[in-house]
């Protein structure tokens, strides 16, 4: 997968995501773009951070970061299939509407139980 593949497929997750979900403010909000930067601090574990735009019209602009899992190694090129987040995980999706800020954290992925 590529880099502008993984940034659409992220999308269209992050709407799938919204649309399930039980709270009806987040239901009805989508996801019409992100895009990032893989961010390699001097120590610590690498994250994706950059702009996303959300919301009721999918054009509010937002600031997100994506927490890597911890098994991912990102030494050598970035393994972009392996940071999407499958289908039957939820909860690795924080929206704060108020302070336009949205975090991803696949190590909180849950195995969704239908």
């Amino acid at each position: 997968m590529t880099e502008d593949e993984f940034w659409r497929k992220l999308e269209w997750r992050i709407c799938l995501e919204l649309s399930e979900t039980n709270d009806k403010i987040f239901r009805w909000i989508w996801c019409d773009g992100i895009r990032g930067n893989l961010v390699r601090p001097p120590s610590g574990q690498p994250y994706l951070a950059g702009s996303i735009w959300i919301g009721s019209d999918g054009q509010t602009e937002m600031q997100f970061t994506m927490q890597l899992p911890r098994e991912i190694s990102i030494d050598g090129p970035t393994p972009w299939s392996a940071l999407l987040p499958a289908e039957n995980l939820t909860g690795w999706l924080f929206v704060d509407l108020q302070k336009k800020i949205v975090a991803i954290d696949l190590n909180r992925a849950e195995t969704f139980n239908s």
